[in-house]
């Protein structure tokens, strides 16, 4: 077989779409093999994008994964948004979702498979949910700090979920609220 390089495209991916099916099947193969079900490992074998082999450039047409790479330091900000099966998915698999991707903190290098850089952590800052057609957002009370509870904003009212991100999952997974939008941000960031 001939090597061929298939061209080579910059871009910025701002949003990292996740099936939420994925990550629960990703889960359940790391167990039976006795690994643990870190998030950012999952996400490297989750959110994987491909594209065809350049067929103008004399290549095969098949698709190919795409290899991303992190040209300088990670971002201040991630977002990982979680694509559902179902509007009203049970309330087992939201479960396991919210246990597996709302987690207090995400380190991007390991994301993107970048180590040694002394980047902190990412930490969770923003969370958006819906139950069929009702969504709310959960933002982190910044004025109180990491144990000042969540803002909660949803059709009519804004309020205060007290607590950390252990009372955040529990408010998720018992309102039935799947997890669209998790935006990750680095400490002191704006």
């Amino acid at each position: 077989g001939k090597d061929l390089l298939s061209q080579q495209h910059e871009y910025v991916k701002h949003m990292h779409l996740v099936p939420a099916t994925g990550l629960r099947r990703h889960a359940v193969e790391l167990r039976k093999r006795g690994e643990s079900s870190c998030l950012e490992k999952m996400l490297r074998c989750v959110d994987k994008d491909q594209k065809p082999c350049d067929t103008d450039r004399s290549g095969c047409g098949r698709l190919k994964s795409v290899t991303r790479s992190l040209d300088g330091a990670a971002p201040d900000a991630l977002c990982m948004v979680l694509a559902w099966e179902s509007p009203r998915a049970p309330k087992e698999e939201i479960a396991q979702v919210v246990r597996l991707a709302v987690t207090e903190q995400l380190d991007v290098n390991k994301v993107f498979g970048v180590f040694g850089s002394g980047a902190a952590p990412r930490q969770l800052r923003g969370v958006i949910a819906y139950y069929g057609e009702h969504w709310v957002a959960f933002v982190r009370n910044a004025a109180s700090g990491d144990d000042g509870g969540w803002v909660t904003l949803d059709d009519v009212t804004v309020s205060l979920l007290p607590g950390g991100v252990p009372e955040l999952q529990h408010k998720l997974v018992e309102g039935r609220l799947q997890p669209a939008v998790l935006l990750y941000l680095r400490e002191g960031a704006q």
